[in-house]
This record gives structure tokens, sequence and C-alpha cells, in this order.
């Protein structure tokens, strides 16, 4: 029973569902859609043991928020 509260504790704040919410404004919904598609590949790329390895205390919006720095250089 706790492992199932650990699993919806975890995927509280994703919204996997393919319809558009009644206040969600349409460029939140096809930034939702995209966030869905890319959490979803990674999932299906790794798997789920390594997947639960890769975000032990689960995977929410937030982790898109960050912005990785640009680290090529040009010269």
């Amino acid at each position: 029973m706790a492992k199932k509260t650990q699993q919806e504790k975890s995927l509280l704040n994703i919204n996997l569902n393919a319809k558009r919410g009644e206040n969600e404004s349409f460029t939140d919904y096809k930034i939702r859609l995209n966030q869905n598609s890319k959490l979803l590949k990674i999932y299906r790329i790794s798997g789920r043991e390594k997947f639960k390895a890769m975000f032990p205390e689960g995977v929410d919006y937030t982790m898109f928020d960050a912005q990785p720095e640009n680290t090529e250089s040009n010269g």
C-alpha cells in the first residue's frame, strides 16, 4: 500500500491527459503536450528501472523550467 502512495506522489503534478483542460490556454496545452512527449521518450528509452533511478523523487513539470547553459564555444 505504501508503494502505491509513493507512486501517486511522484506523479502528482503530471497531467498525461491528452484533452485540453477547461482553464488551460491553448499555448499552455501545447507546452504540456510537448513536455509529456519528452518525459515519455526518456521513459521509453531508459526503461522503468533506470527512469526510477534517474528521478528517485519523482517527476514534475518544474524539471523543464531550468534552462541548460550553453557550454559550446566558437573558438
